[in-house]
């Protein structure tokens, strides 16, 4: 068992966002947590994170090696793009390790930049490589490609494939196209409270009717 959500629920002030949640990732892959935005699907990953710690229930880690992408960037403006990256490895890193890595990201010649310096995209770029080279077991990705432009989301998309395995990435998304062309597996969610609707193994094979067939299914929510 990798993560298991066992009967879990949570209150945030008034709103009851689970309850009596179950949830299990048996394997290392792409999972794609899917549904509308404001379901509650981030806070699955704070959840995991430690963030917030459940009213009743259990959750289950098989490693305390975790890296995330936030919805906000968190990268330390003070510090360059290299350096922001460079900081949350277990290892040395190069700044040519770092380049070619940006370079698969779009982001070539951006070593010496500044947060300040860069677009809402390319800073969720620096978060995501920072994120892959920190060489953690779990992934959490909370929409990690907003604000970036469809043709390099395409690469980025690519290399997050190429560079997540050997751990348990989850990603968080409310679009079923982005769900299909990433993951190996898509966990439906809706309701309020949260609840579990259905988990569809993606066909790497056959993304496109894979997008269809997610999005049929949030439609029939």
């Amino acid at each position: 068992m990798l993560v298991s959500f066992q009967k879990v629920s949570l209150r945030l002030g008034e709103k009851e966002v689970l309850r009596d949640f179950s949830l299990d990732l048996q394997n290392k892959g792409i999972y794609g947590v899917i549904g509308p935005s404001g379901c509650g699907k981030t806070t699955l990953l704070n959840l995991i994170q430690g963030f917030l710690q459940p009213d009743a229930g259990e959750i289950a880690l098989f490693s305390d090696r975790i890296s995330a992408v936030f919805q906000e960037n968190r990268l330390l403006p003070w510090y360059t793009v290299y350096q922001n990256i460079a900081l949350a490895a277990r290892r040395p890193v190069g700044r040519e390790e770092v380049e070619a890595l940006l370079r698969r990201l779009c982001m070539p010649g951006e070593l010496d930049s500044l947060p300040g310096s860069l677009s809402g995209g390319m800073a969720r770029r620096v978060a995501l490589a920072r994120a892959l080279l920190s060489e953690s077991d779990i992934l959490l990705l909370d929409e990690p490609f907003k604000g970036v432009d469809m043709a390099c989301k395409r690469q980025c998309e690519k290399t997050l494939q190429a560079l997540s395995g050997g751990r348990l990435t989850l990603l968080v998304t409310h679009d079923p196209g982005e769900a299909a062309a990433l993951c190996d597996t898509a966990i439906l969610v809706g309701g309020s409270p949260l609840r579990l609707r259905r988990t569809l193994r993606i066909d790497p094979q056959s993304r496109g009717r894979s997008a269809e067939e997610l999005r049929r299914l949030m439609l029939a929510e």
